[in-house]
């Protein structure tokens, strides 16, 4: 099994440190407040058992997406890895392979009709590719150039 790691652009990582940092302020925040207001109704101990809940369960999301999202490649499938959503694609399924030059874009087009763009690092498309290629050699692979993935 062969793996390569999801690239993310800049500006999601930027937005996935953004959401662990108001996760802790917003637990900072739900903390100091039941320590200084605490709480006199269902309702309020409600909220706080709400926001505390979502305020340490959204990290670990985050988190896994950040360290553990991936493409992995076996014998037979092609398995996707987002944070904990796990999608598995028959390679046998896959159609061809569209590879823009100009853009640095790998597309993965299955029998269905349906694609998905491969969000790895530009270096690693070509060994993706050859990866691909060497579990199922009868799939069509075009390089194209420009918008004409489009």
């Amino acid at each position: 099994m062969k793996k390569f790691q999801y690239q993310y652009s800049k500006t999601i990582k930027i937005l996935l440190v953004a959401g662990l940092v108001l996760c802790a302020l917003a637990l900072a925040t739900n903390i100091w407040r039941l320590v200084n207001f605490g709480s006199d109704n269902f309702y309020t101990t409600l909220q706080y058992i709400l926001i505390f809940a979502v305020t340490l369960v959204t990290p670990v999301i985050l988190i896994s997406m950040m360290v553990s999202s991936k493409y992995e490649i076996t014998d037979r499938e092609l398995i996707t890895r987002f944070g904990i959503i796990k999608s598995k694609f028959k390679l046998d399924d896959v159609q061809k392979l569209v590879y823009n030059t100009d853009k640095n874009k790998l597309f993965v087009y299955f029998k269905d009709g349906t694609y998905m763009n491969i969000l790895v690092n530009a270096s690693w498309q070509q060994e993706f590719i050859g990866c691909i290629l060497e579990k199922k050699k009868k799939i069509e692979v075009e390089y194209v150039s420009g918008d004409e993935d489009e």
